[in-house]
């Protein structure tokens, strides 16, 4: 007979296993030391996992030696520091205001019942601000942060500033909003 213990492992180990496939895409990975070097690559989480071919050996990379990975399919992803730690985050918008977005996703499960249930995943998106050439970013986390994104970055444009909410609101999300800047401000 198997026990509640043993099956919720199973049941873990079963969800992990599904979410941890290899899945690696052709990309060009621009190192530190100026080198470019292509091969498979896929992200995992703050790491950068690679093989240079389909059959050898995969490595794990980080910020230490990477400064940024662009796939085939045209999405770019840069190592980027807060106020606490170093993260990989994926590059919407290059520019005189950058903008970068980290997707988490939380996996949910019930716990009430014999074994355990997925309830599906949680997935929440955060999106990031930083200066052109800088390391540093912004993460857009709150109302406060919401605050001081638009003093730093946006506030210098008058062309930006004089618009109203309703027209913010108009330009259709953050990618628009930084388009504009990067398009109409100095």
């Amino acid at each position: 007979m198997i026990t509640l213990k043993k099956q919720f492992i199973l049941f873990f180990f079963i969800q992990l296993s599904v979410f941890a496939q290899d899945e690696f895409d052709k990309a060009n990975i621009f190192l530190r030391n100026n080198e470019e070097v292509k091969g498979l690559a896929k992200i995992s989480g703050n790491k950068i996992r690679f093989k240079k071919l389909e059959n050898f050996k995969k490595e794990t990379l980080n910020y230490k030696k990477v400064k940024k990975v662009v796939f085939d399919n045209g999405k770019t992803f840069v190592f980027k520091m807060t106020k606490r730690k170093i993260i990989l985050l994926e590059e919407l918008v290059n520019g005189k205001i950058s903008l970068y977005v980290k997707n988490k996703v939380d996996h949910l499960f019930d716990f009430t019942g014999n074994t355990p249930k997925s309830l599906g995943n949680n997935k929440q998106t955060i999106y990031y601000f930083g200066k052109h050439g800088g390391d540093q970013v912004l993460g857009l986390l709150s109302e406060k942060d919401d605050k001081k994104i638009y003093k730093e970055f946006f506030s210098d444009c008058k062309k930006y500033t004089d618009l109203s909410m309703e027209d913010r609101a108009a330009l259709g999300g953050m990618i628009n909003a930084v388009k504009f800047y990067n398009e109409n401000c100095k």
